[in-house]
């Protein structure tokens, strides 16, 4: 848990620009992931979590997604606000 803590924190200083706000135009980070991801690419996002968590994040509402039949489709902004807390 401690290095997932870590992950997200390093995530977090990399995507806030110098005045503490996220910038979407120079956020380098996600940018090989399409707009919309699936659950597997938003655990890739996450540092690798396990898909019980993954879905927990999701059906918590702690990450807002789309359901869509079998699965859930998350918009790739909506992970970035999670990581930085918003």
């Amino acid at each position: 848990m401690k290095s997932f803590i870590k992950i997200l924190q390093a995530i977090h200083r990399f995507i806030n620009d110098k005045r503490g706000e996220y910038n979407p135009e120079n956020n380098q980070l996600f940018n090989n992931y399409p707009d919309i991801v699936n659950i597997d690419q938003l655990r890739q996002m996450l540092g690798g979590i396990c898909k019980n968590k993954a879905y927990e994040l999701v059906r918590s509402g702690k990450i807002s997604a789309l359901p869509c039949i079998n699965t859930y489709k998350i918009p790739k902004i909506n992970v970035i606000n999670f990581i930085i807390g918003k």
